[in-house]
């Protein structure tokens, strides 16, 4: 693993005859340093599941996490819908704050929940 220096992002060592060589997979470091990733030096990852927020210590950071997942699962509940089309194309049943694009001229269209109006 080439240690590159610091704001350098490392390029791969074998590039295909006659071409540059591309980026290797790294990602910044706290030192500003791009260290490749490989075996021994994964990517850094995020926890995003349930099961590992029940893994937390610390209640309040629990209850706080618990509780933003709930906010987000009730926005995406809410979460409105865009279409694309064409002029003669039939607009979707849509819902109240959906969008339609139509492609060809260009105007967008938003539903009041019982019709689409254009903006």
């Amino acid at each position: 693993m080439a240690n590159t220096p610091i704001g350098q992002l490392p390029r791969e060592p074998n590039p295909l005859n006659h071409e540059k060589a591309g980026f290797t997979s790294s990602w910044k470091d706290a030192d500003g340093r791009y260290p490749e990733t490989g075996i021994e030096n994964p990517l850094p990852v995020q926890i995003t599941n349930t099961q590992a927020i029940q893994e937390v210590k610390d209640p309040a950071v629990r209850a706080a996490l618990e509780s933003l997942q709930l906010q987000m699962a009730e926005l995406a509940n809410k979460t409105k819908n865009s279409h694309v089309g064409y002029a003669a194309t039939t607009k979707p049943a849509g819902k109240n704050g959906d969008s339609f694009l139509e492609l060809d001229t260009g105007k967008v269209f938003m539903h009041d929940g019982t019709k689409w109006g254009e903006l």
